[in-house]
């Protein structure tokens, strides 16, 4: 009995030697994965907001185009509703008639910054949607950030194809 009591003593005396903690070499590395893991978190996380971004984009403008040629189809106004791209503005304006100051209910939305529209001509794009057939003349529109870029057709018959 006596030979087990200091084979105790012992042992908890050994314990109370050593310090509790990390070494400064554990704890370097620890943060060297960290920090890995988070660079490549944020670079993943950066591309995914930025893709968001793009795509937000080009469906804000498929929905401006369909809102545009819904209207024409219901002959809302009795007139022709114009999608319109003002580029020296930075804006996209929907409106029925011949001209935007005309239509007091015309919808005006901020292009995103970054973000790149144009048509096949140069300067402000004009889609317009004939009262009840939604008929169109057509276009492209060409959408275009620092890495992507998308093409939206209007055909004849008024179709948005994207």
């Amino acid at each position: 009995m006596e030979l087990r009591s200091n084979y105790n003593n012992r042992k908890s005396t050994r314990h109370k030697d050593h310090t509790a903690g990390f070494t400064l070499i554990e704890v370097l590395v620890t943060l060297g994965i960290v920090v890995l893991a988070l660079g490549m978190t944020l670079n993943v996380g950066f591309d995914t907001f930025n893709r968001t971004d793009f795509s937000a984009e080009r469906d804000a403008i498929v929905r401006l185009l369909q809102q545009a040629r819904g209207r024409a189809i219901a002959n809302i106004d009795a007139e022709r509703h114009v999608f319109r791209v003002d580029i020296s503005q930075n804006e996209y304006v929907l409106y029925a008639g011949n001209t935007a100051s005309e239509d007091p209910d015309r919808v005006v939305i901020p292009i995103r910054d970054g973000i790149e529209v144009r048509g096949a001509n140069p300067g402000d794009v004009e889609i317009v949607f004939y009262q009840v057939s939604g008929r169109s003349l057509g276009g492209t529109l060409l959408i275009r950030d620092e890495t992507r870029e998308a093409t939206i057709e209007i055909n004849q018959e008024g179709a948005i194809i994207w």
